[in-house]
C-alpha cells in the first residue's frame, strides 16, 4: 500500500509520549495572510449560522463541516487551562466533546473520558486494536476497532453492544451518529446500525475500499471512496439517490452545507457538487507543492461562505459558492489527525513556528489575518485536533490532552 506523507508523520511521532507539565504559555508568532492567484475575486464573507455547540465527531457535527455556533467559541485571548497526561507510544485522534465530558482515544487502544471543566479522568476502557476516532450521541460513545464496532455508555464506559463488521484501522473512516443511527463507511461497503441496540438496519456494498469520512444531512448520507465516486444514500434504507464520478480516489472527508457537497480527490482536486442532483458546481485544482509532488486535500470544512482545505503543509481558503481563492497560510502543520475548527468568523488550526511544532493559531476567516498563537509549553502539544466546543478548544499530542479557553 502506498504510504502518504501524513502516514509517515504518524510513524515519525511514535515514541514521543512523555510526562506533561502543568505550566502553560501563550505567545504571538508573525504569520501573515498569503493571497494567491485569483484572490481579488473572493466573494464577501457571509457564513451560514449553525446551532451546534458540541464536537460529537471527528469533523464536528454529522454534516462534517467542522463548524460551531458563536456561543461555543472562546471569547477573548486564549489561555491554557489544563493538561491530562495520556502516555502512549502511538499517538491520538481528535478529541470528542459532548456536554461536560471530553473523550480521547489513544492508538494503543485505550479510550478515556475526562471532565471538561477540570480534566479529571472519569473512566478508562481498554479495547481490541486501535481504530479511528469515536463518535458520541444520545448518551452512547461508538468506537470502530480492528475487531468491529463497539458502543459504550458515555457516562460510565460500560459496554452495551458490539458488531463484528466492519473492522477498522487507524486510517479508516470514523463512525457518524445522527438521529439514533450509527453510520459506518468501511471496508467495501456502508452500514447503518441502530444506536440503541446495534442492530444492523442496512448494508450497501461498494466496489472498492472506503476510508473517506461521510456526512449526514436531512435524511441523506453522503459517502465517497477509492472507487472515485461520491454517492448519496437514503438514511432510512440505504437506497441510492445519485452518484458522481470523479477522476481519482477519495480519502478526504465529505462536508455538506447550504445545499452543496464538498470533498477532495487524491489528484489534488477540490470539488463542490449540488446536494440535490450531484451536478458539479465548481472545481479547484491544488498547485504542485515545493517538493514537486501534487498536493492532496486531507480535510475539507465549510461555514457556507468559505471552504477550508488542508494539505500536509498548507491551509487553502476558497469561496464556498464559487471556488475562487481567498487566502492561504503555509504555516499549517498537518499530521495524521490534524484538522480545522471554525466558529464566529475565526479559524483554529495547528501551525508550525520557528521554535517548535504543535502550536495552535487563530485566523480571521474573512481576511486570513492571524490573531493569537498559543501553546501549552511542550513540543507537538497541539498536533492532533482541534476540537471546538462549549467555549473552549481541545487538542492532543506529546503525552496528553489539553484545553484552552
Amino acid at each position: 500500500m502506498t504510504e502518504y506523507p501524513s502516514r509517515r508523520r504518524l510513524l515519525a511521532a511514535l515514541g514521543t509520549a512523555a510526562g506533561v507539565g502543568t505550566a502553560g504559555c501563550s505567545t504571538l508568532v508573525d504569520y501573515s495572510p498569503d493571497p494567491f492567484d485569483g484572490s481579488d475575486d473572493c466573494p464577501p464573507y457571509d457564513p451560514v449560522e449553525t446551532t451546534t455547540t458540541t464536537w460529537p465527531g471527528t469533523f464536528g457535527g454529522p454534516a462534517g463541516t467542522a463548524t460551531v455556533a458563536a456561543e461555543a467559541v472562546p471569547d477573548g485571548d486564549l489561555t491554557f487551562d489544563w493538561s491530562v497526561p495520556i502516555e502512549t507510544f502511538m499517538g491520538y485522534h481528535v478529541p470528542i466533546v459532548d456536554g461536560d465530558a471530553v473523550y480521547v482515544h489513544d492508538l494503543d487502544a485505550s479510550l478515556f473520558s475526562v471532565a471538561a471543566d477540570s480534566g479529571e479522568e472519569r473512566w478508562r476502557l481498554e479495547m481490541e486494536g486501535p481504530g479511528p476516532a469515536p463518535a458520541v450521541g444520545d448518551g452512547r460513545l461508538v468506537v470502530a476497532t480492528e475487531t468491529g464496532i463497539e458502543a459504550v455508555d458515555a457516562a460510565t464506559g460500560a459496554r452495551e453492544w458490539t458488531a463484528a463488521e466492519p473492522a477498522a484501522g487507524i486510517f479508516d473512516a470514523p463512525p457518524v451518529i445522527a438521529n439514533g443511527t450509527v453510520y459506518v463507511a468501511g471496508g467495501v461497503g456502508v452500514r447503518a446500525f441502530d444506536l440503541a441496540d446495534g442492530k444492523l438496519r442496512w448494508h450497501v456494498p461498494t466496489g472498492l475500499r472506503m476510508t473517506s469520512p461521510p456526512a449526514v444531512v436531512d435524511g441523506t448520507l453522503y459517502v465517497a471512496g477509492d472507487d472515485t465516486y461520491v454517492r448519496t444514500l437514503a438514511t432510512d434504507d440505504g437506497s441510492e439517490r445519485w452518484r458522481h464520478k470523479t477522476t481519482a480516489r477519495i480519502e478526504c472527508n465529505v462536508a455538506v452545507a447550504a445545499g452543496t457537497v464538498y470533498t477532495g480527490t487524491e489528484a489534488g482536486a477540490v470539488i463542490a457538487l449540488d446536494a440535490a442532483s450531484g451536478a458539479e458546481r465548481w472545481r479547484f485544482q491544488l498547485p504542485v507543492g515545493e517538493t514537486e509532488r501534487q498536493q492532496r486535500p486531507r480535510t475539507v470544512a465549510t461555514d457556507g461562505s468559505r471552504t477550508y482545505v488542508t494539505t500536509d503543509t498548507t491551509l487553502y481558503v476558497l469561496g464556498a459558492a464559487t471556488g475562487e481563492p481567498c487566502w492561504r497560510t503555509r504555516s499549517y502543520s498537518g499530521s495524521y489527525a490534524s484538522g480545522i475548527a471554525i466558529g464566529d468568523g475565526k479559524v483554529y488550526v495547528p501551525v508550525d513556528s520557528d521554535v517548535r511544532e504543535g502550536w495552535g493559531a487563530v485566523f480571521d476567516a474573512a481576511t486570513g489575518e492571524r490573531g493569537q498563537a498559543f501553546a501549552s509549553g511542550r513540543d507537538r502539544s497541539f498536533e492532533m485536533g482541534p476540537s471546538l466546543a462549549e467555549g473552549a478548544i481541545y487538542g492532543t499530542g506529546n503525552g496528553g490532552l489539553r484545553k484552552f479557553s
